[in-house]
Protein backbone atom coordinates (compact mmCIF):
# COMPACT_ATOMS: atom_id res chain seq x y z
CA UNK A 1 0.00 0.00 0.00
CA UNK A 2 2.70 2.44 1.04
CA UNK A 3 4.66 1.45 -1.98
CA UNK A 4 0.89 2.22 -4.31
CA UNK A 5 0.85 5.30 -2.43
CA UNK A 6 4.14 6.46 -3.26
CA UNK A 7 3.57 6.03 -7.31
CA UNK A 8 0.71 7.45 -7.04
CA UNK A 9 2.08 10.55 -5.02
CA UNK A 10 4.87 10.54 -7.69
CA UNK A 11 2.26 10.66 -10.75
CA UNK A 12 0.03 13.42 -9.08
CA UNK A 13 3.37 15.60 -8.66
CA UNK A 14 4.35 14.74 -12.13
CA UNK A 15 1.17 15.92 -13.13
CA UNK A 16 1.35 19.24 -11.33
CA UNK A 17 4.54 19.62 -13.05
CA UNK A 18 3.27 19.51 -16.20
CA UNK A 19 0.58 21.85 -15.34
CA UNK A 20 2.82 24.22 -14.64
CA UNK A 21 5.39 23.91 -17.00
CA UNK A 22 1.90 24.58 -19.13
CA UNK A 23 0.72 27.73 -17.24
CA UNK A 24 4.40 29.07 -18.04
CA UNK A 25 4.59 28.44 -21.23
CA UNK A 26 1.30 30.03 -21.52
CA UNK A 27 2.24 33.48 -21.08
CA UNK A 28 3.56 35.02 -23.94
CA UNK A 29 5.19 38.01 -21.94
CA UNK A 30 6.67 36.30 -18.23
CA UNK A 31 8.94 39.59 -18.29
CA UNK A 32 6.08 41.99 -18.63
CA UNK A 33 4.00 40.56 -16.31
CA UNK A 34 3.53 41.10 -12.85
CA UNK A 35 5.15 39.09 -9.95
CA UNK A 36 1.72 37.88 -8.43
CA UNK A 37 0.99 36.46 -11.90
CA UNK A 38 4.31 34.73 -12.68
CA UNK A 39 3.91 32.75 -8.67
CA UNK A 40 0.48 31.87 -9.86
CA UNK A 41 1.86 30.40 -13.03
CA UNK A 42 4.30 28.41 -11.06
CA UNK A 43 1.82 27.41 -8.27
CA UNK A 44 0.34 24.56 -10.94
CA UNK A 45 -3.23 25.60 -10.05
CA UNK A 46 -5.29 25.22 -13.58
CA UNK A 47 -6.97 28.77 -12.79
CA UNK A 48 -3.66 30.63 -12.90
CA UNK A 49 -3.38 30.07 -16.37
CA UNK A 50 -6.41 32.60 -16.87
CA UNK A 51 -4.71 35.19 -14.42
CA UNK A 52 -1.17 34.83 -16.49
CA UNK A 53 -3.16 35.32 -19.62
CA UNK A 54 -4.84 38.58 -17.48
CA UNK A 55 -1.62 39.65 -16.85
CA UNK A 56 -0.14 40.18 -20.86
CA UNK A 57 0.18 43.54 -21.71
CA UNK A 58 -3.24 45.24 -23.39
CA UNK A 59 -0.58 46.69 -25.64
CA UNK A 60 2.58 45.13 -26.52
CA UNK A 61 5.80 47.16 -26.47
CA UNK A 62 7.11 47.25 -29.86
CA UNK A 63 9.88 48.96 -31.61
CA UNK A 64 9.44 52.15 -32.73
CA UNK A 65 9.36 51.73 -36.57
CA UNK A 66 11.48 54.20 -39.16
CA UNK A 67 9.38 57.34 -40.22
CA UNK A 68 7.88 57.55 -43.74
CA UNK A 69 10.51 59.25 -46.31
CA UNK A 70 9.99 60.46 -49.82
CA UNK A 71 12.13 60.08 -52.79
CA UNK A 72 13.37 62.17 -55.23
CA UNK A 73 10.45 61.16 -57.45
CA UNK A 74 8.03 61.70 -54.83
CA UNK A 75 9.45 64.42 -53.68
CA UNK A 76 9.22 66.20 -57.26
CA UNK A 77 5.51 65.32 -57.91
CA UNK A 78 5.42 66.66 -54.11
CA UNK A 79 6.86 69.85 -55.49
CA UNK A 80 4.72 70.27 -58.47
CA UNK A 81 1.72 69.99 -56.44
CA UNK A 82 1.59 73.64 -54.69
CA UNK A 83 -0.40 76.24 -56.36
CA UNK A 84 0.97 78.06 -59.61
CA UNK A 85 4.12 75.84 -58.71
CA UNK A 86 6.22 75.90 -62.14
CA UNK A 87 8.92 73.07 -63.09
CA UNK A 88 11.87 74.12 -65.22
CA UNK A 89 14.78 71.98 -66.28
CA UNK A 90 17.85 74.51 -66.51
CA UNK A 91 20.68 73.05 -68.31
CA UNK A 92 24.89 73.66 -68.47
CA UNK A 93 26.27 74.97 -66.32
CA UNK A 94 23.84 75.65 -63.64
CA UNK A 95 22.33 71.96 -64.73
CA UNK A 96 19.40 72.22 -62.03
CA UNK A 97 15.86 71.06 -62.01
CA UNK A 98 13.79 74.30 -60.69
CA UNK A 99 10.69 74.58 -59.11
CA UNK A 100 8.86 78.41 -58.91
CA UNK A 101 6.15 80.21 -58.22
CA UNK A 102 5.11 83.55 -59.96
CA UNK A 103 9.30 83.37 -61.03
CA UNK A 104 10.51 83.00 -57.47
CA UNK A 105 12.59 79.69 -56.52
CA UNK A 106 11.33 77.75 -53.87
CA UNK A 107 12.90 74.74 -54.25
CA UNK A 108 15.90 73.02 -56.81
CA UNK A 109 17.67 69.53 -57.35
CA UNK A 110 21.35 69.31 -58.58
CA UNK A 111 20.68 67.46 -62.04
CA UNK A 112 24.82 66.62 -63.06
CA UNK A 113 27.01 64.59 -61.50
CA UNK A 114 28.45 64.12 -58.55
CA UNK A 115 26.28 66.46 -56.85
CA UNK A 116 22.91 64.71 -58.66
CA UNK A 117 19.36 65.09 -57.12
CA UNK A 118 20.70 66.79 -54.56
CA UNK A 119 17.69 69.13 -53.15
CA UNK A 120 18.22 72.43 -51.87
CA UNK A 121 15.06 75.04 -50.97
CA UNK A 122 14.97 78.02 -48.43
CA UNK A 123 14.50 78.38 -44.71
CA UNK A 124 14.38 80.58 -41.91
CA UNK A 125 17.17 81.73 -39.69
CA UNK A 126 16.76 80.06 -36.98
CA UNK A 127 15.89 76.99 -38.77
CA UNK A 128 19.00 77.29 -41.00
CA UNK A 129 21.41 76.98 -38.28
CA UNK A 130 19.16 74.28 -36.85
CA UNK A 131 19.25 72.53 -40.66
CA UNK A 132 23.30 72.80 -40.93
CA UNK A 133 24.03 71.64 -37.66
CA UNK A 134 22.63 68.18 -38.97
CA UNK A 135 24.87 65.75 -41.01
CA UNK A 136 24.05 65.09 -44.71
CA UNK A 137 22.91 68.78 -44.88
CA UNK A 138 24.80 72.15 -45.79
CA UNK A 139 24.30 75.62 -46.90
CA UNK A 140 23.40 75.74 -50.51
CA UNK A 141 26.51 76.77 -52.88
CA UNK A 142 26.39 80.23 -53.66
CA UNK A 143 23.21 80.63 -51.71
CA UNK A 144 23.44 79.79 -48.39
CA UNK A 145 23.86 83.57 -47.23
CA UNK A 146 20.38 83.91 -48.03
CA UNK A 147 19.44 80.72 -46.21
CA UNK A 148 19.52 78.18 -48.18
CA UNK A 149 20.03 74.60 -47.80
CA UNK A 150 21.17 71.45 -49.55
CA UNK A 151 19.74 68.10 -48.45
CA UNK A 152 22.71 65.10 -49.37
CA UNK A 153 20.05 62.69 -50.00
CA UNK A 154 16.61 63.60 -49.24
CA UNK A 155 15.38 60.04 -47.65
CA UNK A 156 17.14 60.80 -44.69
CA UNK A 157 14.52 63.05 -43.13
CA UNK A 158 11.12 62.14 -42.59
CA UNK A 159 8.43 62.70 -45.08
CA UNK A 160 6.46 64.85 -42.75
CA UNK A 161 9.36 67.03 -41.62
CA UNK A 162 10.78 67.73 -45.06
CA UNK A 163 7.35 68.32 -46.01
CA UNK A 164 7.11 71.38 -43.40
CA UNK A 165 10.41 72.45 -44.69
CA UNK A 166 9.28 72.67 -48.37
CA UNK A 167 6.20 74.43 -47.22
CA UNK A 168 7.89 77.33 -45.49
CA UNK A 169 10.06 77.57 -48.22
CA UNK A 170 7.40 78.03 -50.99
CA UNK A 171 5.68 80.68 -48.52
CA UNK A 172 8.69 82.34 -48.49
CA UNK A 173 8.80 82.66 -52.15
CA UNK A 174 4.80 83.26 -52.00
CA UNK A 175 5.60 86.34 -49.52
CA UNK A 176 7.94 88.06 -52.08
CA UNK A 177 5.29 88.37 -54.66
CA UNK A 178 2.47 91.50 -55.15
CA UNK A 179 -0.86 90.69 -54.02
CA UNK A 180 -2.10 90.72 -56.78
CA UNK A 181 -0.03 87.64 -58.22
CA UNK A 182 -0.23 85.85 -54.80
CA UNK A 183 -3.94 85.93 -55.33
CA UNK A 184 -3.68 84.46 -58.86
CA UNK A 185 -1.23 81.85 -57.85
CA UNK A 186 -3.77 80.45 -54.94
CA UNK A 187 -7.07 80.97 -56.92
CA UNK A 188 -7.65 77.14 -57.62
CA UNK A 189 -6.44 76.53 -53.47
CA UNK A 190 -8.86 75.39 -51.32
CA UNK A 191 -9.59 77.32 -47.90
CA UNK A 192 -7.19 74.48 -46.43
CA UNK A 193 -4.05 74.91 -48.69
CA UNK A 194 -4.68 78.80 -48.44
CA UNK A 195 -4.29 78.35 -44.74
CA UNK A 196 -1.24 76.02 -44.97
CA UNK A 197 0.13 78.39 -47.41
CA UNK A 198 0.25 81.44 -45.87
CA UNK A 199 3.02 84.07 -47.14
CA UNK A 200 5.73 84.47 -45.21
CA UNK A 201 6.49 88.04 -45.78
CA UNK A 202 10.37 89.02 -46.11
CA UNK A 203 12.13 91.04 -43.46
CA UNK A 204 11.98 94.20 -43.47
CA UNK A 205 15.35 96.22 -45.20
CA UNK A 206 17.69 97.59 -42.19
CA UNK A 207 17.87 101.49 -42.70
CA UNK A 208 21.14 102.26 -43.38
CA UNK A 209 23.29 104.98 -42.29
CA UNK A 210 24.08 107.91 -44.04
CA UNK A 211 27.71 108.61 -43.74
CA UNK A 212 28.49 111.87 -42.69
CA UNK A 213 29.56 114.19 -45.69
CA UNK A 214 32.94 115.33 -45.44
CA UNK A 215 31.75 119.20 -46.02
CA UNK A 216 29.33 119.33 -43.25
CA UNK A 217 31.70 120.68 -40.94
CA UNK A 218 32.29 123.59 -43.57
CA UNK A 219 28.69 124.20 -43.77
CA UNK A 220 28.13 124.46 -40.22
CA UNK A 221 31.05 127.15 -40.00
CA UNK A 222 30.22 129.37 -42.37
CA UNK A 223 26.49 129.42 -40.80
Amino acid sequence: MDGAAGGDGAYVIRGVRRRCNAAVAACAAPAAASAAAVLACRSGASRDRDLCAAAKPTHPYRHPTRAAVMDTTALKKFCRSYPGAEEKLHGAPSNILVYSVGGKFFAYFKTSEPERWRFSFRAGSDRFLELTGMPGIKPARFMGRHHWVTVVDVRQLPADYLRELVDWSYRRALGNLSRKRQAEALHEASEAVRARLTPVAPPKARPRLLAPSRFAHRAGGRS
